[in-house]
């Protein structure tokens, strides 16, 4: 079994084994559609040749699952789908390719402001699984990173169902065999994503 597996499987279980741990009418349910926009931070590579390989800012739409344990302890499971173009640069031209990418993740969640008020604040972190496509990673050997990933969500109660403000940050590294003649260590990445959603109750206290 590959580190990668490990480290989800290992994740996995201790969600699951809080959850088994909690009594269901103690927990609350709730799934949130989200939009919002992806922005990467940093280059996918710079190569001594002066090729230039930057994905470009992108529209994020996903979904976000939230179970709350406890007015101070939860867990999320979110996922997004970002249609993108990757910039290629290279002698002073430029053009564009679409790359996709889809970025998972699961996360334990501490309420700062516990989640029964009418204003609530968590802080969040877990593992996050990035997965490109499109044109542009055809060649790719590795499409899929595994990495960590942090976070804050604020959410302000509008009757029963919630407005939530997010901001998450990626932290992973990409394997570029394939992408570029280049060779080296895996790129650090670290890409952010800023969303707004509605949280849909869904069961529970």
């Amino acid at each position: 079994m590959s580190p990668r597996v490990r480290s989800l499987s290992l994740w996995t279980t201790v969600a699951g084994l809080v959850a088994c741990a909690t009594p269901m009418a103690a927990q609350r349910v709730s799934l949130a559609p989200t939009v919002g926009v992806y922005i990467p931070t940093a280059e996918l590579t710079k190569a001594l040749a002066g090729e230039q390989f930057k994905q470009e800012v992108g529209l994020a739409l996903g979904g976000r699952l939230g179970i709350d344990f406890s007015r101070r302890l939860g867990f999320q499971a979110t996922g997004a789908y970002v249609p993108s173009n990757l910039r290629y640069s290279f002698d002073q031209s430029q053009q564009t390719t679409d790359a996709n990418l889809f970025f998972g993740s699961g996360k334990l969640a501490f309420f700062v402001i516990p989640s029964n008020r009418t204003l609530s604040f968590q802080l969040n972190g877990g593992v996050a699984m990035v997965k490109r496509s499109g044109a542009a990673y055809d060649a790719l050997v590795d499409k899929t990173s595994v990495g960590g990933t942090v976070g804050a969500l604020l959410a302000i109660a509008l009757g029963p169902i919630p407005l939530q403000l997010g901001a998450e940050a990626y932290l992973y590294k990409q394997n570029l065999d394939g992408l570029t003649s280049a060779t080296g260590e895996p790129v650090s990445q670290r890409d952010i994503q800023l969303s707004i959603g509605f949280g849909l109750p869904m069961g529970g206290r």
